[in-house]
Parts: C-alpha cells; structure tokens; sequence
C-alpha cells in the first residue's frame, strides 16, 4: 500500500486539486551521448496518470530530492534510494526501480506534490524525454461550439500558461481564467469534440503530449471547457459576455449531443431558446436539468452489480452522480453515498504496460456497503472527476474559495535542476517498452476517503 502522510485538513483539500498517480513499471537501456565514452546508461520509465511522462535517469531524481530538501527540510517519510558505487545487476535495477517509484507515490501524497519546483521538474522531465527545445509554435484549441482556435505558444508551455494565453485572447478576464481547463478529446464521425479522453495538467506541456499521441491517433484535439463542476460556479462567470459564451457553449454542446435528459415540454422550449439565442434562459433551465456539465467516458469493465460487463460510464455535476449505461438499463450512483475509493495497478509482464482499475465502495443501502471495480484506461480520470466533486461540495459545505488564484504566466524555478537542463543530446528518446526490465506485480493505492459520506447522506439518499 502507498504509506500514508499525515497533513492538516487544509492541507489535505490542497493535495486534492495536485491529482497525480505515479507508476515506473519498467526501466530502459539507452545509450549517454554526453559521456565520452557514450556507455549504456538505465533510465526508469515513469507513468504519470496513466500516460507515459517521462524516462529518467537515477541522477535526474536524486537532483529533484535534493532541492525538495533544500526547499522543505528533510521529513521523514522520504527515503530516496542511496547511490551505488559499481554498476547495478539485475536484481539491484529491479529493487531500484521498486523504491523509486515508492518515493514518487509518497511525493504525489505530500504537501509538496502540488509546489513550483515539482511542476517545474516533471514538466522539464517530459520535454527532455521527448527531445523538445523551446520554440515558437502553433497550437489548435477547440471550443464547444466547433470553432478552432489558433494560438501562438512555445512548445514547451505548460497548461495553465497555454490556459492563460487562450483565455486572454478570447477577452476573458483573468479572475476567471481558472474556472476552465484544457482536456485531450477523440473526435468521432458525428463529432469533433467526441469522447473526453482526459484533463490536460499543470506539470504537462499540451502541445508535446499531444504530438506523442498524434503520430499514431489522428483524431486527437485539446479542447477548452469547465474544469469546475457545481452549476452554482455559473454565477460569476455568466456576468461576463466571454464567460457566458463559453458556458452557453458548453451547455449547447451537452444537449445536442443527448447527454442532457429533458421532457417533452422543456426539450422544446430549449430549442425555442437556441433560435432566440436566449443565453442565460436556457442556461437557467438546463441547470437542475440530469446530463448538466457531463462527461462520458469510454465503454469499461463493470464488475457491479452483475459481474464483470461493459458499460457505458458518464459522470454528471447536475445531480453528482456516476452512471452506469448498457443499452437496455441505466444505473446511477450518488457521489454523497460513495464512502471512498481507491486505485490499483498491475503491470503485465509481457510488455510493461500498467493496468489501473479504480474501486469504488458504495452504500447500497442502509448498513450494505459493496465494492464496484472499474476496469478502464480512464480509471485515473474517473477518480480525479469524483475527487474534484467532492473537493467543491466540502469547499461549499466549508464556506471556502474552490479555486486558487489564477495561474502564473510563466513557470518558476528555471535555475532548478542543472542536470536536465544541461546542453547536451537528449538521451532519454525512448519508448517504455523498450529494453525492460519489469515483474508482473499489483500496487495497491490508500483508500481516498469521502468527507461527505458521514455528513452529505439524508434519509431521502437512503
């Protein structure tokens, strides 16, 4: 199990919005450019929310302990793996590679996971990777309503910089730029926008993550939409025109693709509103409506209530509930009545590609609590979503703010990490399943538990 770290529950409400889950399934073989000698050098290939982030080197890590504990001291719980004077045998790599990760599942658990200096570091280690050097580039953000949007970035830029310059341009104020993200979309042949595949990070660059997987999936986008989920969040941003721009387009886009279910009457009246361009009146009646703010996952695994089948996942902030679809029978699941949550990963050995299934206990009824498996390559996204639900219910419960400032308009800490930033080829270009060296094992998450559950469940839930 990932050890534990005991924080104050203000800290704790910060690590939720960090959202990382580490996994270095394999290492790699790859040859040092830099040394005179060009000699063979190990890497550990390091999955981060179930893509592949980074491979690095030993060094490269030990470089990032040492300036957390320049930064934050040195506590307790972060044992990093010591140097060796000869090279590693086999068995020595694997154990390795084991204690590496442990320290990486601690670090995402701390306080620290959600700093500068880490961002900083992960997000130098992806473009170190992958060979990139910052440049000038273009980068295509599609909006909900079909729209592409051009925005002039360097290819190196994180997220929430790329968030910053694409709201600036569309005139968005910057106390509201935080209320929106950037997430990586399948288009489809009916949509552009298709399936929601995932949220887009901090710590990532969108236009290198996105040219890893267009070389082999073409029908990939970024697209531009709410990272928040409480319809009350509409409020602030409906009081500005670019604002209530993008939420009507959020809001259109979920009910002409179907998600948002309605009457008769009121699917008609919605219509009339769209002719009318009536914004904040079809606002107004789609938010209590089932299907607001929704995302539909890809079709997984359901191991509940009827052994393991496929279903269709969708997640909705109208009612915060997780549906289960098949094509006869709809199941919902209240997010209030999820007492908690957990992933695990596997590794299968033939080519160290790690599986992560997220389970769920649920209370079924009074005093009959069961577990659902979710077997998905969302699993991760699933639980960020759930995650992030909860963060706003307690925040709203709590009377605190939901979001942090707005972001920063350039990464701090670029004198950090000299190893990474030295001028030399890039010797990490290497895919993860390259020469690996990797067992077959589980890893097994602690259990995330929901705030709500003793306290957001009423008779009428039951």
């Amino acid at each position: 199990a990932y050890p534990a770290i005991s924080v104050s529950n203000e800290l704790y409400q910060f690590i939720l919005f960090t959202m990382m889950h580490f996994i270095v399934p394999s290492t790699s073989q790859v040859t040092d450019l830099s040394s005179p000698r060009s000699h063979s050098v190990a890497v550990y290939n390091i999955y981060l929310n179930q893509t592949h982030h980074c491979s690095l080197r030993y060094s490269h890590l030990l470089e990032l302990h040492q300036e957390l504990l320049n930064a934050f001291g040195t506590p307790a719980q972060f044992n990093f793996p010591s140097k060796k004077l000869l090279p590693l045998s086999p068995l020595q790599l694997e154990k390795r590679r084991g204690e590496l990760e442990k320290y990486l599942q601690i670090l995402s658990q701390s306080p620290f996971a959600n700093c500068d200096l880490v961002k900083s570091f992960l997000l130098l280690a992806q473009r170190r990777t992958f060979g990139f050097i910052p440049e000038p580039a273009k980068l295509n953000i599609l909006l909900l309503n079909n729209h592409e949007l051009s925005v002039s970035i360097s290819n190196c830029d994180s997220t929430d910089v790329i968030v910053t310059s694409v709201t600036r341009h569309l005139g968005l104020p910057s106390r509201l730029s935080n209320y929106f993200g950037l997430f990586l979309a399948r288009s489809t042949s009916h949509s552009d926008i298709g399936v929601i595949e995932r949220q887009l990070w901090d710590y990532e660059s969108p236009y290198i993550t996105l040219s890893q997987r267009s070389s082999a999936e073409n029908h990939l986008k970024v697209v531009l939409r709410k990272k928040v989920w409480s319809a009350e969040y509409d409020d602030a941003l409906i009081t500005d025109p670019v604002g209530l721009n993008l939420v009507y387009m959020q809001a259109c886009c979920e009910f002409n693709e179907g998600f948002i279910k309605c009457g008769r009457e009121t699917y008609r009246l919605l219509i009339e509103y769209q002719k009318r361009n009536a914004k904040k009146d079809f606002l107004r009646m789609c938010r209590p409506l089932k299907g607001y703010n929704h995302v539909h996952f890809k079709p997984c695994g359901v191991s509940y209530p009827d052994g393991s089948s496929s279903k269709q996942i969708a997640i909705s902030a109208g009612d915060y509930s997780l549906y289960f679809r098949t094509d006869s029978s709809e199941t919902i699941y209240k997010v209030t009545r999820m007492k908690c949550w957990t992933l695990s990963s596997s590794v299968d050995e033939s080519d160290c590609t790690p599986r992560v299934e997220l389970a769920v206990q649920y209370l079924q009824a009074k005093d009959s609590l069961v577990w659902m498996t979710l077997d998905s390559e969302q699993s991760f996204f699933i639980a960020s979503c759930l995650e992030g639900m909860v963060e706003e219910l307690l925040n709203h419960v709590g009377g605190k703010p939901v979001l942090p400032p707005p972001p920063s308009e350039a990464p701090t800490n670029r004198h950090l990490f000299k190893l990474l930033n030295a001028h030399q080829p890039p010797a990490l270009g290497v895919k993860p399943n390259g020469d690996k060296l990797a067992t077959s094992y589980r890893k097994d998450n602690d259990v995330i538990e929901n705030g709500l559950f003793e306290t957001g469940i009423g008779d009428e839930d039951l």
